[in-house]
């Protein structure tokens, strides 16, 4: 998380407060009291409530993003024609993802939660799948038909979201390390068989 010590405390304060209601029941007095500062400190920060969770959404994913990004020099030295050292190659950085959403499990129990109006895994499912769609042609210097890698993409991108989204739901029950290698276990294959198959 890259925000600054005033507009964490405000947000945290404010998931709090999520954790017995909703957004619109919540007043920005209250938010500001049980932050300790005054209305005037929260509106430097933000416009109004709802822009506490814009703000904390876009934190999340960005940071994520910039996470995932790490894997591609990783996969531009691998042997993509072994599953195995491809999630060998892709283990530390799945596992830094996982971490940082292990860390951040207070916060996603909140916009998972039925007080948050808002569809995280939704936007989570965006970016992972923009990552894909990006990184895919990058990874490999074969070209491919935009149908190829829509295919590919959709799929490991509703792989990587059922198993992360099941870990959430589940109270991040299993550790990192098992999701890390749940995620690899399916992405290696699928990753080396769009390599032979373009190869």
């Amino acid at each position: 998380m890259t925000t600054s010590a005033i507009p964490m405390i405000i947000i945290d304060s404010t998931i709090e407060l999520l954790q017995t209601r909703s957004l619109d029941l919540i007043s920005i007095t209250e938010i500001s009291k049980a932050a300790n500062v005054s209305r005037v400190t929260f509106y430097n920060y933000f416009q109004n409530k709802e822009d506490i969770i814009d703000v904390l959404v876009e934190d999340l994913l960005v940071t994520f993003d910039n996470i995932q990004k790490k894997n591609l020099p990783f996969l531009e030295l691998a042997n993509l024609t072994n599953s195995s050292v491809i999630k060998e190659i892709l283990y530390p950085n799945t596992l830094e993802i996982m971490h940082f959403f292990y860390e951040n499990q207070a916060y996603l129990a909140c916009l998972l939660s039925d007080h948050c109006d808002i569809d995280f895994m939704d936007l989570l499912h965006t970016t992972y799948y923009n990552h894909f769609l990006n990184a895919l042609p990058e990874i490999f210097s074969t070209k491919f038909c935009k149908e190829t890698i829509t295919s590919y993409a959709s799929y490991m991108t509703m792989g990587v979201k059922s198993i992360t989204e099941e870990w959430f739901i589940s109270d991040f029950a299993q550790s990192p390390e098992t999701i890390s290698d749940r995620v690899l276990s399916m992405l290696a294959p699928s990753l080396m068989e769009l390599y032979m198959r373009n190869s």
